[in-house]
């Protein structure tokens, strides 16, 4: 009987070859690996995510199958990570940089962690696998991804528009206080969206906060000078603040006159029968000199010479 041929009943001798250094070595058996350079490349170029997929596949066929469920794991929970991070960080260039750097080192240990295996493989005399079919499960981990973070931020965007939509909507019923707190809420999660600035200025104009809404403003006009809307605003707004610093305690509305193209301030008085405060009160036979069908309790609103006013623009807007 030839001397390699296995006794009746006992186990097969597994075939043997010889490695770089002429040591006798079990010859690789099963699916050929891929090259771990090849594996490296996909994670840099189509993320860590397939990359690590295809090194725990690899482990298997260098011989290694213990180490499968390990990379599996490691890759999903850094993936996951990644997710988190780039949802709940704040904007800034430094942070892409930080993961692009972060992505490249990971494939490159990909690399480095089995080229030691796989060069022993292909000195036993094993081959490796064509790189064609890795390349297709980079794709498709990649298109995996990018579903999973346009999913992701889908939903986000969808939660964050309808909380946008309730503050208006607050807004418009006039709950300053629930439109104030909503919008706030927004902008935590948008931060400098417009719109939902403008909205915010406009309710503390109401409330007031004319210095408030005035910084809102500036600030929008940085980002977006020739917004029409937002300029004329902070023109009307500038007027009451002007005005209002040298008449202190009374009630004035700017409004912008578009046939002439100029702001025009409006001093209110409340019509009494009696007046107590001078500033904001008008007795009812001296308001209907001005406006006839005048009753107690409205508001008469008178315009304002606004040269008498310094530091005062009174140009005309298109001037400006």
């Amino acid at each position: 009987m030839d001397d390699n041929t296995p006794e009746p009943g006992s186990e097969p001798t597994p075939p043997t070859a010889t490695d770089w250094r002429g040591v006798e070595v079990d010859a690789p058996t099963g699916k050929p690996p891929w090259n771990p350079k090849a594996i490296g490349w996909i994670g840099f170029f189509f993320s860590f995510l397939p990359a690590g997929i295809l090194s725990a596949i690899n482990f298997r066929r260098l011989g290694k199958p213990e180490k499968f469920w390990g990379r599996i794991l490691l890759t999903v929970l850094m993936f996951v990570a990644l997710v988190v991070v780039s949802f709940v960080a704040p904007e800034n260039t430094a942070l892409d940089r930080i993961l692009t750097v972060f992505n490249t080192s990971v494939a490159y240990m990909l690399y480095r962690e089995q080229k030691g295996l796989f060069a022993q493989h292909m000195a036993a005399g094993g081959a490796k696998a064509s790189v064609w079919p890795a390349i297709g499960i980079g794709v498709a981990g990649f298109a995996a991804a990018l579903v999973v973070f346009l999913g992701i931020a889908l939903v986000l965007v969808v939660q964050d528009e309808g909380i946008y939509d309730e503050g208006m909507a607050l807004l418009e019923q006039g709950d300053l206080e629930g439109a104030e707190g909503k919008l706030s809420e927004y902008l935590e999660r948008v931060p400098g969206e417009p719109s939902a600035e403008f909205a915010l200025a406009m309710i503390d104009w109401d409330q007031d906060e004319r210095g408030a809404a005035r910084q809102r403003l500036a600030r929008l006009l940085e980002g977006e000078p020739d917004n029409r809307t937002m300029a004329i605003a902070y023109a009307e707004l500038t007027a009451e603040i002007t005005v209002v610093e040298q008449l202190p305690g009374v009630d004035v509305e700017a409004i912008y006159d578009e046939e002439h193209g100029e702001i025009l301030v409006y001093r209110n008085w409340k019509v009494v029968e009696q007046v107590t405060d001078e500033r904001s009160e008008m007795a009812l036979h001296e308001a209907r000199l001005y406006e006839p069908g005048v009753e107690v309790g409205g508001v008469l609103g008178l315009s304002l010479d606004l040269t008498q006013f310094e530091g005062l623009d009174t140009r005309p807007f298109g001037a400006r």
